[in-house]
């Protein structure tokens, strides 16, 4: 009885053992999973921006239950003048390797044409302030038109802000542009005053409304002063709200004599204005990529008759 016991002990020491080894040869294993889970949530600032052209472009272009898409009917317009073209810049920044984040880059200076007066890249700026799973990506640039060096009223602005969850991939993209030209004042004869054109959009991956906003500015004037924002300064302000849940559209153009959309007006223009303010105190590295020219005002050409 004794050896049999002594023998069932034995034997149960034995299973242990094997059981310890098994789970110590799993260890590993368990830290390569971990691991690899890891690597799969690290993503590169210009992964996360290739990403966000992708999953953008692939639900403005895909197909409803009706058989035409966003860019084909109900933002078709604004697809083809203003968001195509900055998902095309957007594309192309991720893929382009050679851009350093936090430093001010500038282009070469390219010979204007009769289809595009878009010289050169005079500023272009990419940071990303990351939080956890968040990375808060912003992008700067500023193009000059010709004879934006005696005039720095000729010129093209653009911003992205992209807030993107690595954890879940949604993310929030948020795009403004600015289209000034400058002319002369009739009273002085100078080129002081400027019209522009300007586009900005929304979209939350989250609750899938995509909103843009487009409005043209005749001359300079003082928008602070409410009272000043009329038809006369201010035309064509459109916004456009599209729900990709239900596939449903609301456009409004709005009277610019109503006082609550003076006030909205208002803040649009300070939020250009805003835009130009971080543009200018951008400082030049002094350092040039002949890439961002070349590529970016490629692009621009395509669309340049259109603005």
């Amino acid at each position: 009885m004794k050896n049999l016991k002594a023998f069932i002990s034995l034997i149960l020491v034995l299973i242990s053992c094997l059981l310890v080894g098994c789970g110590n040869q799993n260890s590993p294993s368990n830290e390569n999973t971990t691991t690899n889970e890891n690597e799969q949530t690290e993503m590169t600032t210009f992964d996360i921006l290739n990403s966000t052209y992708n999953s953008l472009n692939n639900l403005l272009t895909e197909k409803t239950s009706s058989g035409v898409s966003f860019a084909e009917q109900a933002g078709k317009n604004s697809y083809d003048l203003y968001i195509s073209q900055s998902l095309l810049i957007l594309n192309e920044i991720s893929l382009t390797t050679d851009i350093e984040e936090n430093k001010v880059l500038s282009g070469n200076e390219l010979t204007s044409t009769e289809e595009n007066d878009i010289v050169k890249v005079e500023k272009f700026y990419i940071s990303n302030k990351k939080s956890g799973n968040i990375n808060n990506i912003s992008i700067l640039m500023l193009f000059s038109r010709k004879l934006y060096s005696s005039n720095p009223l000729n010129f093209l602005s653009i911003s992205f802000n992209i807030s993107y969850d690595i954890s879940n991939n949604e993310y929030i993209i948020d795009f403004l542009m600015e289209n000034s030209t400058s002319y002369a004042n009739s009273y002085i004869g100078e080129e002081t005053q400027s019209s522009a054109k300007y586009y900005s959009y929304n979209y939350n991956s989250k609750d899938k409304f995509f909103n843009s906003i487009y409005f043209y500015r005749t001359a300079t004037f003082d928008y602070e002063v409410i009272s000043n924002i009329s038809p006369s300064y201010i035309k064509n302000y459109n916004c456009l709200i599209y729900d990709f849940q239900t596939h449903t559209t609301i456009s409004l153009q709005y009277d610019v004599t109503q006082a609550d959309n003076k006030q909205i007006i208002s803040q649009e223009l300070s939020n250009y204005n805003n835009l130009s303010l971080q543009i200018n105190n951008l400082e030049k590295s002094g350092e040039t990529n002949s890439n961002i020219s070349n590529t970016f005002i490629s692009l621009l050409s395509n669309f340049q008759k259109l603005f």
